[in-house]
């Protein structure tokens, strides 16, 4: 089954397994990357904050919660 939202937010079951692709680009680092990188993906899939950890801290954060 694959289950496609923010995060982890909405889920009520709990999984095995689970898999992510989340941002994890410095936010000053984008303007400095390579134009075909920076103008193929929507900003929010490369944007990963100030560290570029964003995601995974919210990811982390939930992940006893979903896993069994």
């Amino acid at each position: 089954q694959f289950a496609v939202g923010d995060w982890s937010r909405r889920v009520k079951e709990r999984f095995a397994v689970g898999v992510s692709n989340p941002p994890y680009i410095e936010t000053a680092t984008i303007p400095t990357l390579q134009v075909d990188v920076r103008d193929h993906d929507p900003h929010l899939a490369l944007d990963g904050g100030a560290d570029g950890f964003d995601a995974i801290h919210d990811i982390l954060a939930d992940l006893a919660r979903v896993l069994l």
